[in-house]
C-alpha cells in the first residue's frame, strides 16, 4: 500500500537533492500542523461554548473530529509523511466542505479549498497539487447543482440569497480554479528551484568532502614520505658509525621497525655454501625466537627471501593469502604483507631484508625504492 502511495505523491525529480527537499517539507508540515491544532483548539472551544449544541450536534461532532485527528496528527510524528501531510488537507478539506454546506457559494469553501490546494503543491508536488485543483473545482460545481437539483437542502443561512441559483457557483469557480492553477505553478517553480539550489549544494559538498580527503591522502603521504626519508638517512649514519655488522643488523631492525610502524623486519644472509638465508637479526619477540631456533630459508624454495635471493630483485606481496611464494611463519601469523628487498654488491646477492606488515596492501613503489636504499646501505657495512 506504501509503495503505491509514494510512487503516486512522488515528485517527479532526481533523487539527489531530495531528501534535504523533504526535510523543509516536513518542516513545514510540522509548523503548520502545530499552528493548527493551536488555533483550531481556541476555535473548537469558541463553537462548543458560543453555539447551540441541540441545532448544530451534526457540525459539532463533525469538527470534533476533524480537530480529534488533526490533534493525533501532530503529536504522533512517526506517522508515515505521506498520512500526516494527507490527513492535514483532508481536515482543511473537510472545513471547507462544511462552510459550502452551512453557507453556499458566500461562505469561505474557496479560501479553505484554495489553502488546501496550494499546500498540496508543497507537500506532495505540482501534480499533486494540479489534481486537487480539479478536483477541488469539480466537487465545487457538483455542490451548486445539487442545491439547484434539490439533492442536498439549501443551507438556511443563505434565505437572503437565492443559493439554490447554478451561475453563482459556475462564475465563482472560474476564477477560483484559474488562481488555485496559477499558485500551484508558482509553487512548483519555487520548489523546483530550492530542489535544485539544494541539489547543487549537495554536489558541492560532496566535491569539497572528496577534495578534503584527497588533501588528507596526500598530506599523509607526504609525512609518510618525510618519515622514510629521514629514517633512511638515521640508518646510513647508524651503519657508518658502527663496525660491528651483528649490532648494525639489530639496531637497523628495530630502527626500521619503529619509524615505518612495522609489523616485523628481519635481516638473512647466506650461509657458506649459499643453499640457505640465515635470520642474522628479526626484530621484536618473534625475531628472538627465531635467532634461537636458528630460523633459516632454501634459496630459491617457496619463501619470499629464497625468490628474492635467487632472482636478485624485490618482491612484494600486499595479500600473503593469496601468494603461493609466501612462507606461512608460525612466529609471525598476524602478516598480511610482506616486502623482500636483496642486498646486493658487486652484482652479488649477500642476503635480503624482509619488512611486514599487519595491513593488507602496505607497501608500495616508493617503500620499493626507499627500502631498497637501506638494503643497499647493509651491503656496504658487510665486509
Amino acid at each position: 500500500m506504501s509503495s503505491i502511495v509514494n510512487r503516486f505523491f512522488g515528485n517527479q525529480t532526481s533523487r539527489a537533492g531530495t531528501d534535504d527537499l523533504q526535510y523543509w517539507r516536513q518542516r513545514i508540515l510540522n509548523t503548520l500542523l502545530v499552528a493548527a491544532s493551536i488555533l483550531g483548539g481556541v476555535v473548537y472551544i469558541y463553537n462548543l461554548t458560543a453555539s447551540d449544541v441541540g441545532s448544530n450536534i451534526i457540525s459539532i461532532i463533525t469538527y470534533s473530529l476533524i480537530y480529534l485527528w488533526a490533534l493525533s496528527v501532530t503529536i504522533f510524528r512517526r506517522l508515515p509523511y505521506w498520512v500526516r501531510a494527507g490527513s492535514f488537507l483532508m481536515a482543511l478539506y473537510g472545513a471547507g466542505l462544511i462552510s459550502a454546506l452551512q453557507y453556499a457559494s458566500i461562505g469561505d469553501v474557496r479560501i479553505w479549498w484554495t489553502g488546501v490546494t496550494i499546500l498540496a503543491g508543497i507537500f506532495f508536488g505540482t501534480r499533486i497539487g494540479t489534481l486537487i485543483a480539479v478536483i477541488s473545482t469539480t466537487n465545487y460545481l457538483a455542490l451548486g447543482w445539487f442545491m439547484n437539483k434539490s439533492i442536498i437542502p439549501v443551507p438556511v443561512l443563505t434565505a437572503h440569497i437565492d443559493a439554490a441559483d447554478l451561475f453563482p457557483w459556475i462564475s465563482t469557480s472560474i476564477p477560483y480554479f484559474l488562481v488555485n492553477l496559477l499558485a500551484v505553478i508558482s509553487f512548483g517553480v519555487l520548489l523546483n528551484s530550492l530542489q535544485s539550489s539544494l541539489q547543487k549544494a549537495t554536489e558541492l559538498t560532496t566535491e569539497l568532502e572528496q577534495d578534503r580527503v584527497k588533501l588528507q591522502h596526500g598530506t599523509a603521504q607526504l609525512e609518510r614520505r618525510e618519515i622514510q626519508i629521514s629514517t633512511a638517512a638515521e640508518i646510513s649514519r647508524a651503519i657508518s658509525a658502527e663496525l660491528d655488522t651483528a649490532k648494525i643488523f639489530s639496531q637497523i631492525v628495530e630502527l626500521a621497525k619503529e619509524r615505518f610502524g612495522l609489523y616485523y623486519v628481519g635481516v638473512f644472509m647466506l650461509d657458506r655454501n649459499q643453499q640457505y638465508a640465515v635470520l642474522r637479526a628479526g626484530s621484536g619477540e618473534a625475531g628472538k625466537r627465531m635467532l634461537a631456533a636458528g630460523h633459516k630459508l632454501p634459496i630459491g624454495g617457496t619463501s619470499m627471501i629464497g625468490w628474492c635471493i635467487a632472482n636478485r630483485q624485490a618482491r612484494i606481496d600486499l595479500d600473503v593469502g593469496d601468494d603461493a611464494v609466501h612462507f606461512q611463519n608460525p612466529h609471525l601469523p598476524s602478516t598480511r604483507s610482506e616486502l623482500a628487498l636483496p642486498i646486493i654488491r658487486e652484482g652479488r646477492a649477500l642476503g635480503a631484508l624482509t619488512v611486514q606488515s599487519v595491513r593488507q596492501e602496505a607497501f608500495d613503489e616508493n617503500d620499493i625504492t626507499v627500502l631498497q636504499g637501506t638494503a643497499d646501505s647493509l651491503a656496504s657495512a658487510i665486509y
